[in-house]
């Protein structure tokens, strides 16, 4: 399954499929014609802390890795919110290990898997 970003296409070239996050897509449809429905993608979100003064170039190493569908700063007890999408296959624990953790300045994550969007 790839995974791309609309402002790398060229013009008149729009993807079929649609996944929910604006501005990308996924070359994988379920039986009901949509990206992702036929549950083999899982999506979660990682709350990240990070050391103080380092949240926004957290944000941008995360946006170059080319990892996190989404990215919002946010207030509170965290500092960044990012929305992922990864393989059926894939296990979360190993991708936020291997490819968030490994982001410097973090210094703590809360992972939520999610089951169904409304």
């Amino acid at each position: 399954m790839r995974f791309h970003a609309t402002g790398s296409l060229a013009s008149g070239s729009a993807p079929k499929h649609w996944l929910e996050s604006a501005g990308w897509f996924c070359d994988k449809t379920g039986s009901d014609g949509r990206a992702g429905t036929d549950g083999a993608m899982k999506t979660f979100f990682v709350q990240i802390k990070c050391e103080l003064g380092k949240a926004y170039e957290v944000a941008s190493a995360l946006a170059d890795a080319e990892i996190a569908s989404e990215i919002y700063s946010t207030a509170g007890n965290y500092d960044l919110l990012a929305k992922f999408y990864v393989d059926d296959e894939e296990d979360i624990g190993h991708f936020v290990n291997e490819r968030v953790h490994s982001i410097g300045n973090i210094k703590d994550t809360f992972t939520t898997v999610t089951f169904r969007a409304f």
